[in-house]
């Protein structure tokens, strides 16, 4: 448990976000730790320049291969001392008066951490084929990386994180689909006594399941009060995330085989090849400097916590007090097989086959100019949105293996996309001028702001992350609502009337060229690569002049011809909200079997499409589930619509009416 006093509390409540870089690395042995790791080569001085819109930017030779810098080149702690010093140059942490800690290297707690054996990873993932039934899995960025959500199956069973605390196992069926077990696998609990309270939560957030395994991560989130010895309030706060392992080869009796864990709330998560990467970020905001354990990130082992190795620590050299703690764990095995943090932040993940790539944003500010204007000193100041990036090589584990940043900040994950060895990145960016005029005399400031603006860049960065070219000042005074790549295509979508589509080649990573942008009512949240010259765009409609969103619209692109892209076919909704506009796993989506499902509102559409007829209908049906946590599936024939409570099982033959099963009810 870590003690942070009440001034720690307003003091975050109070402090602005400052999001910073992040990154990861591979653990290695202990003793050649530190000699083995060879930090990215550094970021180099100046931003890309911009271009004009819709023109191809090479990186100029002034800047060739730079992007804007971190404040210094991240490198991997050689002890403590460093870590700390690192986390007090910072401008958020608090002063504390508890004497110098003494230079450790890990010692015990790293060797017990390196004594968790690397097994070989397993093989397979979920999806494909049971027998003869092919069945979906979940609708992910990258095809063969798989990524955790609340429903998953196998192809035989389906599983279920019902609520907060239960997994329930379905025997698929059909109408004839029956609850096989249900097993407790969160929790939440709360003790009350004269002058303190504790509470203690554990909450299931996604899993994975394959060959048998199954592995449900949860965020426990635990803490205390009371009054000390001093008569001083006492707050303690425990956060990290658990991954829980199960033996799931008798669905009917799932077994805990092990439960790991490491610092931080879950961000994001994959799974590869049977190997299971997690992703999860840690603020400190108060610490105890002879306790590691209160300014380092920690591992966890059936609930107890080990401090990471000083030597697995990547100093990164931004304001943050954030770190980033980056996991693989044998699926089959459930064991640790690598591990590492990153002094920094990273909320976005894009994995393929061969790297990782942790994504983070952060505000950077630069002095201008200085000057003096009647009898005020002037400093003028620019700021805006960063994006620094992290590269992990995957072919031996998790390696860092290069480092860079782009100005503005992604809209999610899709925004980034590896291409032939270079990475993608659709990014908005906001700037703003601002002086602050001050009157040295009477000592006292006056600000004065320029008007914002916002544009749209697209920046493509070798296997150094350095930038190699660029198209920037694209839709001014708009901002990125989607972003999808298919090959060498970029599309993205923007909006503040209406929808620029624009596509862009990026198969000369020197020379990116915009191609076309097409204007439509309404904005894009979500694009999917459909069949050949076709690309399916969900979102909401919007008003022309005004830009006021109103009901759901789906809408197919004809992309046959990039520099004339058109709108095939669009669907307007009466429904307004869906949870399918911010998070792609809700999507039951396949342009092999043609279905589009999603909830809206309170009831769920289920659409083919065709060139000639458009969006048709095949179902739709009222699902009173509080819009949310709903996931489609098939098995062989059978379309499967899960909530927490009850699942709907439709015909795909016929699309004829739905059929309930109760899935919250007792095992039978």
């Amino acid at each position: 448990m870590k003690k942070n006093k009440i001034l720690s509390l307003l003091l975050a409540a109070a402090l602005p976000l400052s999001l910073a870089a992040c990154g990861n690395a591979a653990q290695s042995n202990p003793e050649t730790a530190a000699a083995d790791r060879s930090a990215p080569a550094a970021a180099s001085a100046e931003t890309p320049a911009e271009t004009p819109a819709e023109t191809s930017s090479p990186a100029p030779a002034a800047e060739a291969g730079t992007a804007s810098p971190l404040r210094a080149e991240p490198h991997f702690a050689a002890d403590y001392a460093e870590i700390l010093a690192s986390l007090r140059s910072t401008r958020y942490m608090t002063d504390t008066d508890s004497g110098s800690p003494e230079p450790q290297s890990g010692g015990a707690v790293m060797d017990a951490a390196a004594s968790m054996e690397a097994p070989a990873a397993a093989e397979g993932m979920g999806g494909g084929l049971d027998g003869e039934r092919e069945y979906s899995g979940t609708n992910v960025q990258v095809e063969g990386v798989d990524e955790g959500d609340i429903v998953k199956t196998d192809g035989e069973y389906i599983y279920v994180l019902n609520g907060e605390y239960t997994l329930t196992v379905i025997r698929a069926e059909g109408t004839e689909s029956r609850v096989v077990s249900q097993s407790v696998v969160g929790m939440s609990e709360s003790k009350e006594w004269d002058g303190g309270y504790s509470y203690a939560g554990k909450s299931p957030r996604e899993m994975f399941v394959s060959g048998g395994a199954l592995a449900i991560i949860s965020n426990y989130y635990g803490y205390s009060n009371d009054y000390g010895d001093d008569d001083v309030w006492i707050w303690n706060s425990d956060e990290h995330c658990c991954v829980d392992f199960y033996d799931v080869s008798n669905p009917a009796s799932p077994r805990m085989t092990a439960s790991l864990g490491q610092d931080g709330m879950a961000e994001a998560s994959r799974l590869l090849d049977g190997r299971l990467y997690l992703v999860s970020s840690k603020w400190v905001w108060d610490y105890d400097e002879n306790e590691p354990g209160t300014y380092v990130p920690c591992l966890y082992e059936n609930g107890e916590p080990k401090v990471m190795p000083a030597t697995d620590v990547a100093i990164c050299g931004t304001d943050s007090t954030e770190y980033v703690i980056v996991c693989c764990y044998d699926l089959a095995s459930g064991a640790l097989s690598a591990s590492q943090s990153l002094l920094g932040s990273g909320s976005n993940v894009y994995m393929n086959g061969e790297n990782l790539y942790v994504l983070g944003s952060r505000w950077e500010e630069n002095e201008l100019r200085s000057y003096t204007e009647s009898v005020y000193s002037v400093k003028e100041y620019r700021s805006g949105g960063m994006t620094d990036i992290y590269r992990f090589d995957l072919s031996d584990g998790l390696t860092l293996a290069a480092s860079g940043s782009v100005p503005g900040y992604m809209d999610s994950q899709f925004s980034a996309d590896e291409y032939q060895g270079h990475l993608r990145i659709v990014a908005t960016r906001d700037e703003s001028v601002y002086r602050v005029f001050t009157d040295e005399t009477y000592g006292f400031s006056n600000y004065q702001w320029d008007e914002s603006s916002s544009s749209t860049g697209l920046f493509i960065l070798d296997e150094n992350l350095d930038l190699t070219g660029s198209v920037t000042d694209l839709a001014e005074g708009e901002r990125v609502y989607s972003a999808r790549f298919d090959g060498p295509i970029a599309y993205f979508s923007t909006f503040r009337t209406v929808d620029p589509l624009f596509a862009a080649d990026c198969s000369d990573p020197t020379g990116p060229v915009v191609l076309s942008a097409l204007k439509i009512s309404g904005f894009s949240e979500y694009l999917h690569p459909w069949a050949d010259s076709r690309l399916f765009g969900f979102g909401r409609e919007a008003d022309e002049e005004s830009g006021r969103a109103d009901g759901l619209k789906l809408v197919m692109f004809d992309t046959s011809d990039k520099t004339d892209v058109t709108v095939k076919h669009t669907l307007n909704l009466d429904a307004t909200y869906s949870e399918a506009l911010y998070d792609h796993k809700a999507f039951f989506i396949s342009p092999e079997k043609n279905i589009i499902g999603f909830l809206g509102d309170d009831d769920y559409y289920i659409f083919s499409y065709d060139d000639e007829a458009g969006f048709t209908e095949l179902s739709h049906f009222w699902f009173d589930v509080g819009a949310y946590r709903v996931r489609g599936l098939y098995i062989g024939s059978d379309a499967y619509i899960v909530s927490s409570d009850e699942m709907m099982v439709l015909d795909m033959n016929t699309w004829g009416a739905p059929e309930g099963i109760n899935i919250s009810a007792a095992v039978g």
